[in-house]
This record gives structure tokens, sequence and C-alpha cells, in this order.
């Protein structure tokens, strides 16, 4: 379905991400991590900022959908030079048919593992685990249990496909994540937690008098 949502909203769904540096030291220039993997880049939301913001970087990124990809690829800002933009569903084909392995120092996980099936979680981890050096980091960022969104799409019961896990009216889906449940996944996958973080924000619609409690994980874990 994503390629189908890529199809009729182009790059104009998302919005860029240009908060993610003061998240995460390892992006800013200066930093010692120059090779950076970004898992379900979309059109390029991510990784056109961080091109943009850190000169020093080469980023590899990857999509499930082929309209996604051609969308980045067409971007007056896409640098083939520093940027290596391509197709990949992570959950069955070898990222390192791409990506060197174990090449990477910092691989951008965000908003993009609640879309994949939870029976398909861990191998999909295994995957980027991959291209990671010892001691390469994950950035993760995605919805937690209990987000407002959860909470809408369970009241009515023909949304939910299993346990936190969701079908959307467009078709995508979304898992929603605890804490602990997050930190045993990575930790079966090869990694070691640094931080993992419960973040919430009340988002207030003026226009419409609502406000949307939501509910997110972030967290950095290192390969072992």
């Amino acid at each position: 379905m994503w390629d189908v949502f890529y199809r009729l909203n182009g790059d104009r769904f998302f919005k860029d991400r240009h908060y993610l540096d003061k998240e995460w030291d390892e992006l800013r220039p200066g930093s010692s991590c120059k090779r950076v993997l970004e898992v379900g880049c979309g059109v390029g939301n991510t990784t056109l900022p961080l091109l943009r913001l850190n000169p020093e970087l080469h980023i590899s990124c990857c999509d499930f959908s082929d309209n996604a990809i051609d969308i980045l690829k067409k971007n007056a800002d896409y640098d083939p030079e520093r940027c290596t933009a391509f197709v990949s569903d992570i959950t069955k084909d070898s990222l390192t048919d791409v990506v060197e392995k174990n090449s990477i120092g910092v691989c951008l996980i965000v908003f993009v593992l609640s879309a994949i099936a939870p029976a398909k979680m861990l191998s999909s981890l295994q995957n980027l685990a991959e291209t990671l050096h010892p001691g390469g980091i994950v950035l993760f960022r995605d919805y937690a249990l209990y987000d407002m969104a959860q909470l809408k799409m369970a009241e009515p019961r023909k949304h939910k496909i299993s346990e936190n896990f969701y079908v959307r009216k467009d078709g995508t889906s979304a898992y929603y994540f605890e804490q602990k449940e997050l930190i045993s996944l990575f930790d079966e996958a090869g990694f070691d937690v640094d931080t993992c973080d419960l973040h919430r924000r009340a988002v207030v619609n003026r226009k419409e008098g609502s406000t949307m409690h939501r509910r997110w994980l972030q967290a950095r874990f290192i390969k072992r």
C-alpha cells in the first residue's frame, strides 16, 4: 500500500524532519560518523535535510516503494555523489546486496519498524545489523503504546490486525511499541540498549478545538 500512497501523495504529505540533529549528536557536522543508512526513507524528508545540514555525510537510503525512490531521485537536492537511494523491502531483500557489510556507522529507523508486521520485525533488524560495523548505532523513533492514534483505531474493531497492530483507512499499517518489548526485540537482533525513552506531547488543534495526546519511543541501540 505504501507504493500507492506515494503515487497519490508524492512529496506533499510528510514534512521535512529538521529536528533529528538536535536529538542525536551523531548526525551533526563534526561527528565521527560519516556513513549513514536510512531505512524507510520515503521521498527524502530525513535524508535531504541531513545532507544540507552536514556536508560530511554520505547517506545510503532505501524504501519499499519504487514511487518514493523515484520522487527522491528527481529532487533537485539529490546528489548521487553523496547519496545512494535504492528500493528494498527489508523484510526479505538483503541490504548488503547494495550496502557493504559492516560499513555503516549510524542507521536511522524513524517511524518505520511500526509499519512492518510483528513476525518480520526481528529478521528486518538482523538485516540492517549486517550493514553496521561493531559498535555501530541505530537511532530509533516510533509510535508508543497508547498513542492517541492507537486509541482511536481501537474503537472500531475492524482496524485491529493483532495485538497493538492496526491497519489505517488508507491500507497502511502501524504497530505501537512498549519499552521493554522494544528493548528485548533489539537485544535478540544483536544490539545493546543505550537509551530508550518514552516521550509525550499534547498537540492542540485550535481550529477544531481538539487535543491529541501523542506518545512515541526514542532510542539509541548499539550493535554488539
